[in-house]
């Protein structure tokens, strides 16, 4: 369940979020969003690359040429360190930014712009920030060729903020200006231009902040939470203007606003893991859907066409190598592991609570880069950004318990309260322990004691909230945590990872499969004890590099070098380790070295 548990934080927590970063620090292939809007005008936000300013206040203005500086059109953050010539092709997007710049300045009523500051590159989009001959400022934001489907994924994220901002109170941005259609507009990429987001990043106060503070903030995640939740939409898949939504659309009816045509409608999905590693390209069945159990069986078609079309995906949640010391995935036992899900879909989706796999809209990447705060008031929530790729999902795929800036202290909590008794009604959401004795401790010991106390305290009471307020999302928490939640979970990246244990855990759930002639559990368990390890291998690698660390294979240009030494030198020890004398399984692990050029 450890392996399983660190699977999950991929589904829940996007790699790219994970090292949070100023642009002179480690570079991480943050969302685009991490740092498009995290300073007020004139504080001195990190950058890219900014162009050149009028020379003069009273000549008069001329435009600069922005298409003549290409680091706007370029991934500049980092460097990869593997399939470096295909990764930045998939970033790098052509348009004319004179022209965006021109629609901007119009979209608010400016004369026209003075500079563009490009904002450090995301992994799917590219983000800038445009000063207004007036002094205002405004995102715009153009998708990369691997950002997802052309028009859907930047007609979805414009319908989800307005949804968001005006049907469900979220203080999403407000959007002045925008085009899905790259053939068919005068800039030549799809693009949104969007308010810039008032006041400054909750990561930036949430560790100073008291308990009292930060369960304030809580509360107001949860009064969205509860907004989210109540709202029932027809089907499942992403979520579009009426008219931009494609053929097989589902009208959305809004209470008390207006016939359902006038609108929104559900269309097909554009969640992240229809279009990562390739899957793009599949022509597979991308909705909308009117049940959880369609939904699902799409998903499970959408991997297995996958594992049938596509090349094998590298592996980067585990490290592989030949059996039996690793794991070797093939496409016959993803393939394998999907063929025995099939069958128990329908009896895994009765989870005993409707509202677990209603349709809902969510954002699932709460973390505190995506939350703005006034500075004056760290308490109150001022924005939240960051919604491409959200879509209506059944409620049990949504990460709709945890946000991310609490994840750290979830573990901690979880085996807090396995370790309390359970309540007359059977509740899990035990005291807090006691306060640490940190007589004795140093300085620096004591205040980690302390914090880690205060960490698992607060994710207690959230959890306690959640309870009393939102008792879905309580449920939600457990089915998620359950094998049938984990199953799931699992199956929605089968093509990448995880089939051994999705193929375990179905064994768990139909018992009778060990009769089969074809079925061998002790291989079955095996192979899900290899693959664990290899999982907890790429996990201490991971740790023991630290800061040197390629999260989703980028580093900083100039440690390039010492980290492709670094991560050659693991592969060496791991084979020794592993493998001993036996050069040829040697020779096999280092070819399939997840790192190699």
């Amino acid at each position: 369940m450890a392996a399983f548990l660190r699977i999950r934080k991929c589904f829940f927590k996007p790699p790219q979020l994970n090292n949070l970063i100023s642009v002179n620090s480690k570079a991480s292939p943050t969302s685009f969003s991490i740092l498009v809007m995290s300073s007020s005008s004139g504080t001195g936000m990190a950058s890219m690359s900014t162009t050149a300013r009028r020379r003069s206040a009273h000549a008069a203005p001329q435009p600069p040429d922005w298409n003549n500086d290409s680091s706007l059109f370029a991934y500049t953050r980092g460097r990869f360190v593997f399939d470096e010539a295909r990764q930045i092709r998939q970033r790098t997007v052509r348009f004319d930014m004179n022209r965006l710049a021109q629609i901007a300045a119009s979209s608010i009523g400016a004369d026209h712009c003075i500079t563009v500051t490009k904002c450090p590159d995301g992994m799917h989009t590219k983000a800038y920030i445009l000063r207004m001959d007036d002094g205002r400022e405004v995102i715009a934001k153009v998708p990369n060729p691997n950002a997802g489907v052309p028009h859907y994924t930047t007609a979805s994220e414009v319908a989800t903020i307005d949804f968001m901002r005006d049907v469900l109170q979220t203080p999403a941005p407000t959007v002045h200006a925008w085009s899905s259609r790259a053939d068919d507009n005068s800039v030549g990429a799809e693009y949104i231009v969007m308010e810039k987001a008032v006041g400054e990043p909750l990561e930036r106060f949430w560790d100073r902040m008291s308990a009292s503070e930060k369960l304030k903030v809580l509360m107001q995640v949860l009064s969205y939470y509860k907004s989210w939740l109540a709202f029932s939409f027809p089907a499942y898949g992403s979520l579009y203007y009426k008219s931009d939504g494609g053929p097989s659309s589902l009208a959305v009816h809004i209470p008390g606003g207006g016939p359902p045509s006038e609108r929104f409608a559900i269309g097909p999905a554009t969640g992240r893991d229809w279009y990562d590693a390739g899957r793009s390209s599949l022509k597979c069945d991308c909705g909308p859907w009117t049940s959880a159990l369609a939904y699902c069986t799409a998903i499970a078609a959408r991997e297995r066409a996958a594992v049938q079309r596509l090349p094998p995906a590298r592996q980067m949640l585990l490290i592989t190598g030949p059996s039996p010391e690793l794991y070797t995935p093939t496409p016959a036992k993803k393939l394998s592991a999907l063929a025995a899900l099939d069958p128990l879909l329908p009896r895994v989706l009765l989870t005993g609570n409707p509202l677990l796999v209603a349709p809902r809209l969510w954002h699932d990447d709460l973390h505190g880069e995506n939350i703005f705060v006034d500075p004056s008031d760290p308490t109150r929530i001022t924005a939240v950004i960051d919604w491409q790729g959200c879509q209506v999902s059944p409620l049990f795929d949504h990460n709709a318990v945890r946000p991310i800036f609490l994840e750290y202290s979830f573990e901690s909590a979880t085996a807090s309260e396995n370790d309390a008794a359970a309540d007359k009604d059977g509740d899990d959401t035990a005291p807090p322990p006691a306060a640490p004795d940190t007589s004795g401790m140093s300085g620096s010991d004591r205040a980690a004691a302390l914090k880690a106390y205060v960490d698992t305290a607060i994710c207690i009471a959230w959890r306690r909230l959640v309870r009393d307020a939102a008792p879905a999302l309580h449920d939600l928490e457990k089915f998620q945590d359950s094998t049938e939640g984990s199953v799931l979970q699992v199956a929605r990246r089968v093509y990448e990872y995880g089939e051994s244990l999705l193929a375990g855990m179905v064994l768990d759930l139909e018992p009778s499969l060990k009769d089969r002639d074809d079925v061998d559990e002790t291989v079955i368990r095996s192979e899900m004890d290899a693959e664990s390890k290899g999982i907890g291998l790429m996990a201490q690698m991971q740790e023991q590099m630290g800061d040197d660390w390629p999260d989703n294979g980028v580093t900083v240009a100039g440690d390039y070098d010492k980290v492709k030494a670094t991560l050659t030198q693991a592969r060496d020890d791991l084979a020794e380790v592993m493998y001993g004398e036996d050069e040829a399984k040697k020779e096999e692990f280092r070819n399939d070295w997840p790192f190699n050029n």
